[in-house]
């Protein structure tokens, strides 16, 4: 999830270990080490926590503001003691359906935000940036 303030907001589930609060962590998939700003657990609504334990599934925020470095099903491990590989079964989505988008106007950087963040959203949807130089500017989707 993205939050214009708090940067991704990450919903994890503890599989080993434990997850303090200003704990840095490592995002396996693009190798990337974030400072996490604040965790919590869902009941219902978001509720921060001192700590996350094995079993129990809540949320990291994170504070980036890059929505490509970090995936659904990505591997979130302790930066200082890194675990030495990634959960089996991350795979990246693979498209079937392609789509091209084109700004009616100046709008080019309001088109390309909303798509960063609908690619955080959807672990299936990906998009690539083209620049012909007859259509200007374009963002090409992938679903």
């Amino acid at each position: 999830m993205y939050d214009s303030f708090k940067g991704i907001i990450a919903y994890v589930r503890i599989v080993d270990g434990r997850l303090t609060q200003n704990q840095s962590v490592k995002l396996m998939a693009a190798n990337t080490t974030v400072q996490n700003k604040g965790i919590g657990v869902f009941a219902p609504q978001r509720t921060a926590t001192p700590d996350l334990t094995v079993g129990e599934v809540g949320y990291i925020m994170t504070g980036l503001k890059d929505p490509t470095l970090l995936r659904v099903g990505d591997t979130l491990t302790d930066a200082l003691q890194p675990t030495a590989k990634a959960l089996p079964g991350y795979h990246p989505a693979h498209p079937m359906v392609y789509a091209g988008f084109y700004p009616k106007d100046e709008s080019y950087r309001d088109l390309e935000l909303a798509i960063e963040k609908l690619s955080l959203n959807d672990s299936s949807f990906q998009y690539v940036r083209e620049r012909p130089k007859p259509l200007g500017q374009v963002s090409v989707a992938h679903f």
